[in-house]
C-alpha cells in the first residue's frame, strides 16, 4: 500500500468514484385513479380523493395536550420492506403538501411499525414544525424538536428520511418549495441511538405531554418500517376548527437509496514539527463538521510528529490543537470531591441488620454494613430503582421504595423479582401497618395519602386528599398513622379507616421523619434535632441536638440506638443517651453552577449544591463554609432556596433553582458575607440559569424557551424560540446564551444594545451547558456531550479544546430539564478555570 505524506492543513482525501446512488422506488401514488383499496383509515377522521389529490379531514378539537392522538386522522398504507434496514442505506418518504384549510391543521408524514404502534412523525402547519418518536400504541411520545417557525404551507414537499449508520439511525426532515425549484425551506437531522437520546422536556412542545426517549436498538436497525402514513392533527388546544379541518396531499413516494462502494486505497500520514506541549489531532468528514479526536498516538519520524490515519470510506479533514492545560481536582470529602453517594434519604434495615439507604439524586438504594458503613451492594436503574426517596420492608421480606419524581412505587421480592406501580407524582413516605396494609403519601410534587395493594396489582385507593404534604411516617401502638405535615409545620395523627386527620400538639416546626422505638415511644427528626415527643400531647420530652442541617430520615435499631441520614450523604449512629458517632462522612452531593469571588486577597470558589452552597479555598481546595438552603422555609424567613447554579454579581452571587415547586422556581441574589437574600424573583418558566447583567437579573427559562430580564417587577424577553436555553455569560456590555439542544451559541447584546435577531456565534456544539468569558473576551463552554471544556472565539466562532475527558453529568432523566444539575464553569481573576464534574462529584481546576 502506498502512503502519501501531507502537510497538516484543512484538507480532504476523496476517492475518484461515481457519487450516484442506486435508487429503488418502493411505492408511488399520485391518486389519479382515486383512493386505492391499499389505503386504510385511522381510527378518526375521513379519507377521500378530490381532484386526484388525497384529502385527510376531521372535525374534532380542541387539541388535548395529554392525548394528542385525540385529534389525529390518518391514511395508512403498507410498504414492501422486510428485514432490517441495511447499513448505510436510506429509506425516504416524501409527499407534496398541497395545502391546509386552517392554520392549526398539522400535516404529517409517518414511518410506522405495526402492530406495535410505534414510529417517527414529521409534521408542520403554518407556523410550527416538529419531529417526534412514538411507541406503546402511540400513547408515549418523545419530542426531538419543536420549532415555532412560520413556513410556507402550500405547494411544498415534505420529506422524512431514515439512514442507518451502524447501530444508529439518522433521521432527516425537510420542507422543499415546489414553486422555487425545490429550494430548501427547512432541513434538520437528528440521530436515534441505542441510548436514551436528548429530547425536549415534558410540555416543552406547545404544552403537549412528552417523556424521555425510549432506549434500545433503533427500530430500523432491527426491522424496516411496515407502513407509511399521511396525517392530519389538529394542534390548537384553545379551540376546535371552524368546520372540518383538512390537509391535502399529492404524489406520495417511498424510495430506498443504496450508496455506492467508496474505496480509498492510500492511508494518510499527518505530520507536524516537533514542539513541546500536548497535542490533539482531530478529524471530520466535512470541513465545517464536528471534529473528533483521533485515537492514534503521535510517533516521531524524520524529525516530525507523525500519525498514520487508516483509510476511510469518506472525506477526511484534519485539524491540530496544542493543549497546554493541566487539570487538578479540588477535593472535598471523599470519592473525588464529594460525599460517598449522592445524598442519603429514606433508611430501613433488613432482618440481618443491614442498612438500606435511598439516595434520590443518586438513583440508587445503597446497602451498608451497619457497624462500619462498608458498602455491600447498590440497587440502581438495572433493578428498577430510579429516584428513591423512602424505603421499607414488607412482612414477606419484600423491599419497597418510592420513586418520587416518577410517581412510582417499586417492590423487590425476596427472589429478586421487581414490580412497579404508578401512583402519582410526588410519592414520598411509605410504610406498613401492623396488620400488613401498605400506605404511601405525596409531598413536594403532590399532596395525598394512598393505600396500596402490597402486590402492587390492584389500583391504589385514595385515603385523604390534601392532608398537608406528608413525609416519612409510621404507625403507632394505637393503630394510628403519625406523620409530619410539611405545609402545617406540625405532627398529625391519621385514622386510615375513618379517613380523619388530627394535629398533635402545636410544635410549629419543620419535621422530616417520624418513627417509634422498641418501647413504642415517638421520635421525630426536626430542624437539626432528634426529639422524643409525647404522642398524645405533642410535648417534647427529650432533645438530642445533632448539629446538622437537612436531617432526612432515621431508623431505630437495637440497644436504644438510631441510624440517621443527612441529605449531604452523611450517616450517623445516635444513642438515646445523646452519643453521636459518624458512620460515613457527608460532603458535596449535587454540584452545579460555579462562581469565583474574592474575600480580601483570596480567591474563593462558590459551588451550588442544591440543598446548600459551598465556599472553597481556590488555592488549597479546602472547604471554608457551607450555606444551608431550604425547600420549604419557615414563614417569613428569607433563606436560600435550592440553588442549582451560581454566578458572581457586584453585591455577592446570583443563584437559580428549579427542583421543587413548593419552594417556588427561584432566582436570588445573595450576600455570602452576611447570609442575606438581597433580592428574589419567582420565575414560573423553570429557570435553568441566571446571572446579573447591567444591574438586572437575566434568566434562561426552559419552559418558555426564552432568555428573560427581570427588574422592578417587570419581565422583558431578550430572546425567544430557543429549545433549551442554558448557559449564560456576560461582560459589561455583551450578553451570550447557549442552547443545549441545538448546540448554538448566541450573542443577545453587543455594545450594550440588544441584537435583533441575536447573532449566532458558533454552531455544532454537543449539549453545551456552563458558559464563562475568559480574559480575552472569548467564551469557555462546558460541552457535556463530548465531556470537554472548549473555547469559542467570539469574533470568528472557531472552537478549540481546552480540556477533554472531564467527568461531566449525563442528561436529565424523564421529567427533568435535560441540563439536570448543570455542569458550570467559572474563571478566576488569576486565570484559573473551574469546571463542575457532576459525573464524579468534583470541581476541576484547570490552569493554562
Amino acid at each position: 500500500m502506498n502512503k502519501h505524506s501531507i502537510a497538516l492543513t484543512a484538507l480532504a482525501l476523496v476517492a475518484s468514484v461515481s457519487t450516484a446512488f442506486a435508487q429503488t422506488l418502493l411505492l408511488k401514488d399520485d391518486f389519479a385513479g382515486g383512493l386505492s383499496a391499499d389505503w386504510r383509515k385511522g381510527t378518526l377522521g375521513q379519507l377521500s380523493v378530490i381532484d386526484e389529490q388525497l384529502v385527510v379531514s376531521g372535525n374534532f378539537g380542541p387539541a388535548q395536550t395529554n392525548n394528542p392522538t385525540a385529534t389525529h386522522a390518518a391514511g395508512i398504507r403498507s410498504i414492501p420492506t422486510s428485514g432490517p434496514l441495511p447499513d448505510n442505506q436510506t429509506l425516504e418518504l416524501r409527499a407534496d403538501l398541497v395545502g391546509a384549510n386552517q392554520n392549526d391543521a398539522l400535516a404529517g408524514l409517518h414511518f410506522l411499525w405495526m402492530p406495535q404502534g410505534q414510529g417517527y412523525l414529521f409534521f408542520k402547519d403554518g407556523d410550527e414544525v416538529a419531529f417526534l418518536k412514538f411507541w406503546n400504541g402511540a400513547t408515549s411520545f418523545a419530542w426531538f424538536f419543536y420549532e415555532n417557525r412560520p413556513l410556507k404551507n402550500q405547494n411544498v414537499t415534505l420529506v422524512l428520511a431514515l439512514t442507518r449508520v451502524g447501530s444508529d439511525v439518522r433521521i432527516n426532515t425537510r420542507v422543499l418549495d415546489k414553486d422555487n425549484a425545490n429550494a430548501v425551506l427547512f432541513d434538520r437531522t437528528v440521530t436515534d441511538t441505542p441510548q436514551a437520546d436528548p429530547v425536549l422536556p415534558n410540555r416543552a412542545a406547545k404544552g403537549v405531554i412528552g417523556m424521555a426517549d425510549l432506549s434500545g436498538t433503533p427500530w430500523p436497525v432491527a426491522k424496516a418500517p411496515t407502513d407509511v402514513e399521511l396525517t392530519l392533527t389538529w394542534a390548537n388546544p384553545e379551540s376546535a376548527p371552524q368546520g372540518a379541518a383538512e390537509v391535502t396531499f399529492d404524489n406520495l413516494e417511498v424510495w430506498q437509496y443504496e450508496p455506492p462502494e467508496l474505496k480509498i486505497e492510500p492511508a494518510v500520514i499527518v505530520s507536524w514539527p516537533i514542539a513541546p506541549g500536548n497535542w490533539l489531532l482531530e478529524s471530520s468528514a466535512t470541513v465545517g463538521g464536528r471534529y473528533v479526536p483521533l485515537p492514534q498516538t503521535p510517533e516521531i519520524q524524520d524529525g516530525r510528529f507523525q500519525v498514520v490515519v487508516p483509510a476511510a470510506n469518506q472525506a477526511q479533514f484534519f485539524r491540530l490543537h496544542q493543549l497546554t492545560a493541566w487539570v487538578e481536582a479540588v477535593h472535598q470529602g471523599q470519592t473525588l470531591g464529594g460525599a460517598p453517594f449522592r445524598g442519603a434519604n429514606g433508611i430501613t434495615k433488613d432482618a440481618a441488620g443491614r442498612l438500606y439507604i435511598a439516595s434520590a439524586f443518586g438513583g440508587e438504594i445503597v446497602i451498608l454494613n451497619a457497624p462500619d458503613g462498608v458498602f455491600l451492594e447498590r440497587l440502581g436503574p438495572a433493578q428498577g430503582v430510579l429516584f428513591p426517596d423512602d424505603v421499607v420492608f414488607g412482612p414477606d421480606g419484600s423491599l419497597y421504595w418510592t420513586d418520587l419524581v416518577f410517581g412510582q412505587v417499586g417492590r423487590r421480592a425476596p427472589d429478586g423479582t421487581v414490580t412497579k406501580q404508578f401512583v402519582a407524582l410526588g410519592v414520598n413516605p411509605i410504610t406498613f401497618s401492623a396488620d400488613g396494609r401498605l400506605f404511601t403519601g405525596l409531598a413536594f410534587l403532590g399532596d395525598a395519602l394512598w393505600e396500596l395493594d402490597p402486590k402492587l396489582q390492584e389500583p391504589p385507593k385514595l385515603i385523604l386528599d390534601a392532608p398537608g404534604q406528608l413525609n416519612s411516617f409510621s404507625f403507632g401502638p394505637d393503630g394510628q398513622l403519625y406523620s409530619p405535615s410539611n405545609t402545617r409545620r406540625s405532627l398529625v395523627r391519621i385514622d386510615v379507616d375513618a379517613k380523619t386527620l388530627t394535629p398533635v400538639g402545636a410544635l410549629n416546626r419543620s419535621i422530616a421523619a417520624v418513627k417509634f422505638d422498641a418501647a413504642q415511644r415517638l421520635w421525630l427528626l426536626s430542624e437539626g434535632d432528634l426529639l422524643r415527643v409525647n404522642r398524645e400531647t405533642g410535648e417534647i420530652e427529650q432533645t438530642i441536638a445533632l448539629g446538622r442541617a437537612h436531617l432526612d430520615n432515621f431508623v431505630p435499631v437495637a440497644n436504644d440506638r438510631f441510624y440517621v441520614t443527612v441529605n449531604d450523604g452523611e450517616l450517623l449512629e445516635v444513642s438515646q443517651d445523646g452519643t453521636i458517632r459518624q458512620v460515613r462522612p457527608g460532603g458535596m452531593v449535587n454540584p452545579g453552577g460555579l462562581a469565583v469571588v474574592r474575600d480580601g486577597d483570596k480567591e474563593v470558589v462558590v459551588a451550588a449544591d442544591l440543598e446548600s452552597m459551598h465556599e472553597f479555598d481556590a488555592v488549597t481546595g479546602a472547604l471554608r463554609k457551607t450555606h444551608q438552603s431550604n425547600f420549604i422555609p419557615p414563614p417569613g424567613v428569607s433563606t436560600l432556596l435550592g440553588p442549582m447554579t451560581v454566578s458572581a454579581s457586584p453585591a455577592g452571587v446570583v443563584l437559580s433553582g428549579w427542583v421543587f415547586p413548593s419552594a417556588g422556581y427561584n432566582v436570588q441574589e445573595y450576600d455570602p458575607a452576611t447570609g442575606s437574600v438581597l433580592r428574589q424573583v419567582i420565575v414560573t418558566n423553570t429557570p435553568i440559569n441566571a446571572i446579573e447583567f447591567q444591574g438586572k437579573l437575566v434568566v434562561a427559562e426552559v419552559a418558555s424557551g426564552s432568555v428573560a430580564q427581570f427588574a422592578g417587577g417587570e419581565r422583558t424577553v431578550l430572546a425567544s424560540g430557543l429549545f433549551v436555553p442554558a448557559g449564560l455569560a456576560a461582560s459589561a456590555d455583551a450578553l451570550f446564551v447557549g442552547d443545549w439542544a441545538s448546540g448554538l451559541i448566541f450573542q443577545l447584546v453587543a455594545a450594550g444594545a440588544p441584537l435583533i435577531p441575536p447573532r449566532i456565534i458558533t454552531a455544532g456544539l454537543k449539549f453545551p451547558e456552563g458558559l464563562a468569558l475568559d480574559a480575552n473576551g472569548n467564551l469557555l463552554v462546558v460541552e457535556t456531550g463530548s465531556r470537554s471544556l472548549v473555547r469559542v472565539n467570539t469574533a470568528t466562532g472557531q472552537i478549540s479544546t481546552v480540556a477533554a475527558g472531564l467527568a461531566l453529568g449525563p442528561p436529565g432523566p424523564q421529567g427533568f430539564p435535560p441540563t439536570y444539575m448543570f455542569d458550570g464553569v467559572a474563571v478566576a481573576p488569576s486565570g484559573a478555570i473551574y469546571v463542575t464534574g457532576y459525573g464524579a462529584n468534583v470541581i476541576d481546576k484547570i490552569t493554562e
